[in-house]
Formats: structure tokens, C-alpha cells, sequence
């Protein structure tokens, strides 16, 4: 199992056709039970590319970027 961001699980819910009007309240409640944490999931994210698969800081940037994590929270 691997960490999803916020922005990750909204766009997957999305392709399986689902409509905002579902979407928005099975995020909140992912977010207020804690399942959905984009902090979290940057964290991991970041840890593995740096050190397990030694990826600099502008790649470990980039990956985060790509999972739709919000820029500021990245750096």
C-alpha cells in the first residue's frame, strides 16, 4: 500500500466516473478520519525517492509535483 494525496484519489474517483457531488464528501471524510493526508504522503514519497532510490532534490520536487501535492507543502 502506498500513500495517496488528496489530489491523487480525487482524479482517480474521477476516472471511475464519479461526480463531484459524490467526490467532495468522500474526501472530507477521508481527510477528517485522517485516511487522506497529503502531508504524510509527501513525506513518504519524499523519503523513498531520496533514499532508496537516490533521487535528487529537483526529481523528489518534480514527484511530488506530479502527485498533485501543493508546492509550498512540498518544499
Amino acid at each position: 500500500m502506498r500513500e495517496l494525496s488528496e489530489g491523487q484519489v480525487r482524479a482517480r474517483l474521477a476516472e471511475k466516473g464519479y461526480t463531484d457531488n459524490a467526490i467532495k464528501p468522500a474526501l472530507e471524510r477521508l481527510l477528517q478520519d485522517r485516511t487522506i493526508d497529503d502531508r504524510r504522503a509527501a513525506t513518504a514519497v519524499a523519503r523513498t525517492e531520496a533514499r532508496v532510490r537516490r533521487h535528487g532534490p529537483h526529481r523528489v520536487m518534480a514527484k511530488l509535483i506530479a502527485m498533485q501535492i501543493e508546492r509550498d507543502l512540498a518544499k
